[in-house]
């Protein structure tokens, strides 16, 4: 390719960013010891849809698209279960990645912006982080931000075309979670707020009407086809979070054990106000965490740059934002839990809303030639990067005892564990037929082999060991974590 320039060409550029996610996401995964737990339902999903269809797929969990894909891709090339599921959420995150560059070109709409943009995206740690995972997640986060980027483009420009490409990515974003449904309803009521058409009502029209063509196509669909339904009834559980009735009962019900047990009599009628006070604490610190001190730091030192910003890029991107905090607003207060992987969407849009300052503030130093403050820019960057390597937990312990169980048994013997990773490993990784797992308990000691993870071993568990005839074949440790190979005395060499 010829002047490949990527300060010059927004393309060159592109492809520059596509190579570099590809590479962090190999060097991510290499430094990665084990699945997932997430990752191991997913892998079991898509080798249940391999062997038996979408009917078994969906007895382990009733959304399993994700599932489908890994297993279309595993049964159509020569690539196992687990390469499959990393091959795809590698290009979940080069699609990601990408789209995240062409939002932040809407608001920059300067190719050195966006190179320092990409710069810092591809240095996000909360994202690096989830780059050796395998989670329907990241497909979700990269339909969601393309969707993103075609409605930023249908309201600068007013092209159906790029409504329709919005209303493609968020209905494949709903395939990976079901969420996304809010987004796609919600949305085009941005149409209202821009300055930019003056038909509004038709336009806001014509993203709704497509929706409700394939609504009734797909109820159609699920009402005959006993297999589908099955496989997507998670969507009638998603009804609750119309029904404030079902959508408030867990809530209700924490508020009379906090009235009654936690809090001084004389202040019950507080419960509620302190429930909800605590699951609002909770989402808002698990985004603050989620931006990473590294950003919150750039965040801070450019917040004097006043940059000159697409004001539907801020429409859009606030709109986003929005949404997503009541989706995460309602699901604290329905489910009475939250996790930083459920708040990737609205920590993108904030470091999307920041994107203008934090480029501005970086190209203005390195054009000033303000050498202090691009070292720190770098050191940043680079602390942000250094942080996705680091692993204070690597597991490797547990990765080298199911290696050595694998190479030293034959598939006649039979195997018990307490770890799911041991069990998943063994059984599907490493094809060896008779390996029963339980957490809590074990039924008899006539196991060849049982491969028991110490920390956080059940006491049960443990005192139905100690009544067993076993020895300790070999011992695997990481500081004050181990695993115990057992063997039953009279088989030990």
């Amino acid at each position: 390719m010829k002047n490949f320039s990527p300060l010059q060409n927004l393309a060159h550029l592109r492809i520059l960013a596509a190579v570099v996610s590809i590479c962090l996401s190999v060097l991510i995964n290499k430094y990665d010891y084990l699945i997932n737990l997430d990752g191991i339902l997913y892998l079991k999903m898509a080798e249940a849809f391999i062997t038996g269809g979408l009917s078994s797929a969906s007895q382990l969990y009733d959304w399993p698209f994700f599932a489908i894909l890994i297993g279309l891709i595993s049964k159509y090339s020569w690539l196992d279960i687990h390469i499959s599921a990393i091959v795809l959420n590698t290009f979940f995150f080069v699609i990601l990645t990408d789209g995240l560059l062409l939002v932040c070109h809407q608001g920059l709409r300067s190719i050195p912006q966006t190179a320092i943009a990409a710069l810092v995206v591809l240095c996000f740690y909360t994202l690096n982080e989830y780059r050796d995972f395998i989670i329907r997640d990241v497909g979700y986060w990269a339909m969601s931000i393309w969707a993103v980027y075609h409605f930023i483009k249908f309201i600068d420009e007013g092209h159906k075309s790029r409504l329709f490409l919005w209303q493609l990515f968020a209905i494949t974003a709903v395939l990976f979670r079901i969420e996304g449904l809010i987004i796609l309803l919600l949305m085009p009521i941005t149409i209202f707020f821009s300055a930019n058409h003056s038909g509004k009502l038709k336009h806001i029209t014509l993203a709704y009407l497509p929706l409700l063509i394939i609504a009734a196509v797909a109820a159609v669909m699920l009402f005959y086809d006993t297999d589908l339904r099955a496989a997507f009834s998670k969507i009638d559980e998603f009804e609750k979070y119309f029904h404030y009735e079902k959508l408030m009962t867990p809530f209700w019900q924490d508020k009379e054990i906090i009235a009654n047990q936690v809090i001084p009599p004389v202040a019950r009628d507080q419960a509620g106000i302190l429930l909800i006070s605590g699951l609002i604490g909770v989402v808002l610190h698990d985004i603050f965490t989620g931006l990473s001190i590294s950003l919150l730091i750039l965040a801070a030192l450019s917040i004097r740059t006043q940059p000159m910003v697409n004001k539907s890029y801020n429409l859009v991107l606030i709109s986003f934002l929005l949404i997503n905090l009541l989706i995460l607003f309602s699901f604290a207060i329905g489910q009475q839990f939250i996790t930083t992987r459920y708040c990737i969407l609205a920590i993108l849009a904030i470091v999307l809303l920041l994107i203008p300052k934090l480029t501005v503030y970086i190209q203005s130093n390195i054009n000033g030639k303000n050498h202090f403050k691009v070292f720190l820019v770098i050191l940043l960057l680079s602390l942000s990067l250094v942080d996705t390597f680091h692993k204070t937990q690597t597991k490797k312990y547990i990765k080298d005892a199911i290696t050595w169980t694998a190479q030293n048994t034959d598939s006649k013997v039979n195997i018990f564990t307490n770890n799911e990773h041991v069990s998943f490993y063994l059984a599907y990784l490493y094809q060896h037929p008779n390996v029963t797992f339980n957490e809590r308990k074990l039924d008899g000691c006539q196991y060849d082999y049982a491969v028991i993870v110490e920390r956080h071993i059940h006491k049960r568990l443990s005192r139905s060991i100690k009544k067993c005839d076993w020895q300790v074949h070999r011992h695997f440790e990481e500081g004050n974590r181990s695993v115990k190979i057992y063997m039953p005395l009279s088989t030990e060499n």
